[in-house]
């Protein structure tokens, strides 16, 4: 006889973000499950430490687990050994990610001969792009954005309009 509009939402509950606050005020959304070290290997946080909103006198453990719908803080280190080097964030700024999914995924990069020197010889460093490589991975696969109103709604890719 004519359209018919449904209010109610067939969706699953959102699951509860982990938010994370940054020292210049921005507040940064992660899905869970996520790790501590996760969120410090991304961007320049690697000078940073992690604490819980409750407790920011003690650092998290690098493998200690986030919980959803938590609110945790960045707050900068106060000794002067990095874990990554200027050299190294650049590595990371310029490279090309293509991700394949098949039993794994595979990861193309477009690197100077020096900075895959680079790259080979420190372990950490190797250790620090897969870990970025990964947290970029599981937050682009989250497809589904948890609104204030609690309903489902897809999450879609801005489209820019042409004059």
């Amino acid at each position: 006889m004519g359209n018919c509009l449904q209010t109610r939402v067939f969706a699953e509950p959102c699951q509860k973000l982990v938010k994370v606050v940054k020292m210049d005020g921005k507040l940064l959304e992660y899905a869970p499950p996520l790790l501590a070290r996760d969120v410090l290997m991304e961007g320049n946080n690697h000078d940073c430490l992690l604490v819980h909103s409750s407790d920011v006198h003690h650092a998290l453990l690098l493998d200690q687990k986030l919980e959803g719908g938590q609110i945790y803080g960045l707050i900068p280190s106060s000794n002067d050994n990095h874990l990554g080097s200027e050299s190294q964030s650049k590595t990371c700024n310029k490279e090309s990610i293509e991700v394949e999914e098949k039993d794994g995924f595979r990861v193309k990069m477009v690197l100077s001969k020096q900075e895959l020197k680079a790259l080979l010889s420190e372990k950490g460093a190797r250790d620090k792009l897969v870990a970025e490589l990964l947290v970029k991975r599981r937050i682009q696969g989250e497809r589904e954005v948890c609104a204030a109103s609690g309903r489902w709604r897809p999450c879609l890719e801005r489209i820019l309009e042409v004059n």
